[in-house]
């Protein structure tokens, strides 16, 4: 009987500590369960974050991008402006030119230094 005894204590003993370990093993599974479910959610909230700051930077990059675009068109305009501005000023200048040259060639009273001179030397 004491065998009995012996093995019903060492049985009872042995159930009790399964018992206790398939416990702690269903709640170290619902607390992982838990981390999971929150890890998840934080690690979603993130990516939601992150597709909100790309399609910001995104479009602020393509704001940009018109923006310099439309500087680049007006600053394009304004060479042709200028460059067409400079090429009519070469047949003025080239007339003041030749005007001054033939003032050079003249000899005695004709040569002359007055407001006419002085203005195409400008």
């Amino acid at each position: 009987q004491r065998s009995n005894g012996h093995n019903y204590m060492s049985s009872d003993k042995v159930r009790s500590m399964g018992e206790r370990l398939r416990l702690d093993a269903a709640r170290l599974a619902r607390e992982m369960e838990e981390r999971t479910r929150n890890a998840q959610t934080e690690s979603g909230k993130r990516i939601g974050d992150r597709l909100h700051d790309i399609d910001f930077w995104r479009r602020e990059l393509a704001n940009e991008a018109g923006y310099m675009n439309a500087e680049m068109n007006q600053l394009t305009e304004s060479k042709r402006v200028l460059e067409k501005a400079l090429n009519e000023t070469n047949n003025p200048l080239q007339i003041a030119q030749e005007c001054l040259f033939e003032r050079e060639k003249r000899q005695g009273i004709d040569l002359v230094h007055d407001n006419v001179e002085r203005f195409l030397l400008e």
